[in-house]
């Protein structure tokens, strides 16, 4: 039976974005398992120790009428780790890496099949991205230099603007608009739809990271078996924000992922 299962990991999420992903998610099932008849399974990992335990999985159990893993960590896990032990639950042939702040396309996960189902060099889809504002989002990258990643994620407006082409370049700006595009180095993991043996043949996420750059790692070991494809067909709308915009920690946490990131793959400095 062709089955289909989802993870998302939870950490201190907006209670009001994540029952419209719910919601979202509730209605793109419903259309691929019209399609296909899938099996589906919803693998939730909490990794809010002290907050949230009491709301997300009622919440959770409420919305999605389907089978459903809950998993309440007794420790931060972190992003990879926290995926890793979500789709060790999974039995399925494919599965969808989600943030849960990340709306479906009601056809999301239709294309997203199709695709795969339709193309067996392809390991992994990503999709067409909007902002909550309606303002394009190119989740798919180049492979970064460290002038690119503090240039995009930390730099004031004006310099950015006088690095706009630069910019461009890094997110693949006129590559990844309104048709495919087969050649993908790095994708972002706020929305990742692969076969979940092709991530078990990579070894997963690794656990050298804990927050930022681990889909930069996996993105890359992917590429070693088969391409990732931007599909434009398969639409969503991110709520994500710049690291920046976080706190002292979050850039803390973004510093370290991407030494090791660089140490691991190889330094780029402009």
């Amino acid at each position: 039976m062709n089955s289909v299962s989802i993870s998302i990991v939870l950490y201190k999420s907006d209670k009001t974005v994540f029952i419209s992903v719910l919601e979202s998610l509730v209605i793109a099932v419903e259309k691929a398992v019209e399609k296909y008849g899938f099996d589906v399974l919803l693998i939730i990992l909490d990794n809010n120790i002290d907050v949230g335990k009491e709301d997300f999985e009622p919440l959770a159990q409420v919305k999605w009428k389907r089978p459903l893993h809950f998993i309440h960590s007794s420790e931060n896990l972190g992003y990879a780790k926290g995926h890793n032990r979500a789709i060790k639950e999974s039995y399925c042939e494919y599965h969808l890496i989600l943030n849960p702040d990340v709306l479906l396309d009601s056809n999301a996960i239709v294309y997203a099949i199709e695709y795969l189902k339709t193309h067996s060099q392809a390991v992994l889809v990503s999709p067409y991205a909007c902002s909550e504002d309606g303002g394009r989002q190119y989740l798919c990258k180049s492979y970064p230099s460290v002038f690119d990643l503090l240039l995009r994620g930390f730099a004031p407006k004006w310099l950015q603007n006088f690095f706009l082409k630069r910019l461009a370049n890094y997110e693949l700006k006129g590559k990844t608009e309104a048709v495919e595009f087969s050649d993908v180095p790095i994708a972002s993991g706020c929305f990742m739809f692969l076969r979940r043996q092709n991530f078990n043949a990579v070894g997963g996420f690794s656990e050298n990271f804990f927050l930022y750059f681990e889909d930069f790692d996996l993105s890359i070991k992917l590429r070693e078996i088969g391409s990732l494809v931007y599909v434009p067909d398969v639409k969503i709308i991110h709520f994500g924000g710049q690291a920046a915009k976080k706190g002292v920690n979050h850039i803390m946490l973004f510093g370290r992922s991407m030494c090791s990131f660089f140490n691991k793959h190889g330094w780029c400095f402009y």
